[in-house]
């Protein structure tokens, strides 16, 4: 009976982990046009992810503050390639977004 218990443990184990995985998202800085890919994060959910774009979008205008000219965005994809979040890199999202 022990040795049955065994096997049937480590599967529960490893569908557990499936089930729990953070779903993951895609960073891209982009004006109209992809421009650089800001890396892949695993994110507890869009709102999550939402947070970390506006966290990369600020401080990439502090690097580099002629980002707030020209339509330049954090562009969040899902795993699908779905768009679920912009922060865009204008005088007054940045505004609203340090108010918060």
């Amino acid at each position: 009976m022990a040795q049955l218990a065994t096997p049937l443990f480590g599967t529960e184990l490893i569908l557990c982990w499936l089930c729990f995985q953070m779903p993951l998202y895609r960073f891209n800085l982009e004006d109209h046009h992809f421009i650089a890919d800001r890396g892949v994060h695993d994110c507890v959910d869009e709102e999550h992810a939402g947070e970390i774009a506006d966290e990369i979008a600020d401080r990439l205008v502090q690097i580099e503050p002629e980002l707030v000219w020209g339509g330049h965005a954090i562009v969040v994809r899902n795993e699908h390639n779905v768009q679920v979040y912009r922060a865009n890199m204008d005088r007054t999202s940045i505004h609203s977004r340090r108010r918060n």
